[in-house]
């Protein structure tokens, strides 16, 4: 007997989601992916506001630097002229006007800070200089030098090539002293066998940077969803010959030669290594035809 609800019944059609009620579900899942709670303890409906900062509900790393300055309201506009930090929440403000806590994000570090009490932040600094560094890794060390020279800071070594990345040092107005460091161009926290980079090759580019934008948000730049995925389209001139949908991993290899060499040993298949601006990479497929990537860091 036919279901007379049949008649009634429309074909599903995709719609756009409310952007409020998207917003409202990111937020709730990057509570529950980070192990918190929302902070009143409510459904969905109630968590999190809409535009509220990510960074506000990521945890901090394991260390974190703590400052304690004269001036804490120049201190923070001082690390956002020079560093290009973010700004993290509202700082909390003591009864006395004094700034009892505020926080800065560098890159993907973490900088906390307050006012100190009556006594000056001289008097905490040895007399040899200050008692500890702080190393800021940043996109180009000689400009970030330049501009805190140009903002108040004291040069203590010019910047030069070290074997660690292009490295000056600098004294903050606030008595802090600052290891600022471009790294060098191999320079890489990824280890052999470590996932690096995902592409995503799709149908219909444009349809799959809508869906990752309504899921991911602001994480999407272009066809990149920041830091290590890119949505790919197979009609692009890029795409390998035998490109099709598939979620492609680029892993770390330390010599990228040999490991070609153990892919097809072990019945595998790959592709001839091209030399890129990032490194060399190549295109390899398992027994099983499974798709998957290899790159090395740039030499020298």
């Amino acid at each position: 007997m036919a279901d007379p609800f049949d008649a009634l019944r429309e074909p599903v059609a995709p719609t756009e989601p409310d952007p409020a009620f998207a917003e409202r579900l990111r937020s709730r899942l990057q509570q529950l992916l980070l192990h918190s709670e929302p902070s009143d303890g409510g459904d969905m409906s109630a968590s999190t506001a809409a535009g509220s900062d990510p960074a506000e509900l990521a945890l901090p790393p394991a260390i974190v630097p703590y400052l304690g300055v004269s001036d804490a309201r120049r201190a923070l506009d001082w690390y956002v002229e020079v560093f290009d930090a973010e700004r993290r929440g509202e700082a909390y403000v003591n009864p006395d006007g004094s700034i009892g806590h505020a926080e800065l994000g560098i890159g993907d570090a973490v900088l906390m800070l307050a006012e100190y009490g009556p006594r000056p932040a001289a008097a905490d600094q040895p007399a040899t200089g200050p008692a500890h560094s702080l190393f800021v890794t940043v996109p180009d060390a000689d400009r970030t030098v330049d501009r805190a020279v140009s903002a108040g800071a004291t040069l203590e070594r010019p910047v030069t090539d070290e074997a660690y990345g292009r490295t000056g040092v600098i004294i903050d107005p606030f008595g802090h002293r600052w290891m600022v460091s471009t790294r060098p161009r191999s320079a890489t926290r990824a280890r052999a066998g470590d996932i690096v980079y995902v592409t995503i090759w799709v149908q219909d580019q444009e349809q799959a940077v809508r869906f990752y934008e309504n899921v991911l948000g602001t994480r999407v730049r272009g066809n990149t969803a920041a830091p290590t995925v890119s949505i790919a389209g197979l009609d692009q001139p890029y795409a390998p010959e035998d490109a099709r949908p598939a979620t492609v991993p680029v892993y770390r290899v330390t010599d990228l030669d040999a490991a070609l060499e153990r892919v097809r040993a072990a019945g595998g298949r790959t592709t001839e290594a091209s030399q890129e601006p990032y490194g060399r990479i190549a295109d390899c497929y398992d027994p099983e035809d499974t798709w998957f990537a290899l790159w090395e860091t740039p030499r020298g």
